[in-house]
């Protein structure tokens, strides 16, 4: 049973599942829930508001979320993260459990999934992969 979930989320619609899951789980196994916010290795600079300030915003949303689910929602951002960051993030918050899309899934639609299929292939906690 996890005590502290991580699941990256960068605006994809297969984060914004992934989210959604890691919500449940951490409800159904009384867990708190670790959302890493990441910007693409290349983020889009052509919109009106930063992909940064985008990231921000999701995380309150979460975070106010995950109260009326009763789950308690932390999180932070990472700009172009890497597997090594990721890595030192889960062994800094406690994390010993991931949630992540489907990676084939992801990496068609996420900036990020080939970085998170690296991840998931050799996840130093147990994961668990949506699709």
């Amino acid at each position: 049973m996890a005590e502290r979930i991580l699941v990256p989320y960068d605006r994809s619609v297969c984060a914004d599942t992934a989210v959604e899951a890691a919500l449940r789980l951490a409800r159904e196994q009384n867990a708190s829930l670790y959302v890493l916010a990441m910007t693409p290795d290349e983020p889009d600079t052509t919109g009106p508001i930063p992909v940064a300030s985008l990231l921000n915003d999701d995380l309150i949303a979460f975070m106010r979320l995950g109260s009326q689910m009763g789950v308690r929602v932390d999180g932070s951002y990472l700009e172009s993260p890497t597997v090594e960051q990721i890595r030192e993030a889960m062994v800094t918050h406690g994390i010993d459990h991931l949630v992540v899309a489907n990676c084939e899934t992801l990496e068609k639609t996420s900036p990020n999934g080939r970085m998170l299929r690296t991840l998931t292939t050799d996840s130093p906690v147990p994961t668990t992969v949506l699709g």
